[in-house]
């Protein structure tokens, strides 16, 4: 069990060090969000409203990574051909 939690480890370092820093935090941050919607799933509960909030928020915020990262990707990529 100690190995292969090690092995996916190394792995997510791996990974990170390959990705951009809005692409990575934006996984990061997904992460939380697919938890809180697999417990309410799973689960049957709901968060309370300042837990919701705080959810939108991080939510807004992904979108608005995930434009800025496209946009960005978009301009770059037409200034080098």
């Amino acid at each position: 069990m100690r190995k292969s939690g090690g092995v996916g480890q190394l792995f997510l370092t791996k990974s990170y060090s390959l990705l951009s820093a809005p692409l990575a935090s934006m996984i990061n941050l997904s992460s939380i969000v697919w938890c809180i919607f697999f417990e309410s799933l799973v689960l049957q509960t709901l968060p309370d409203t300042g837990s919701m909030i705080g959810y939108g928020l991080m939510i807004v915020g992904l979108i608005y990574l995930q434009v800025l990262t496209f946009y960005g990707e978009k301009r770059s990529s037409a200034k080098i051909e």
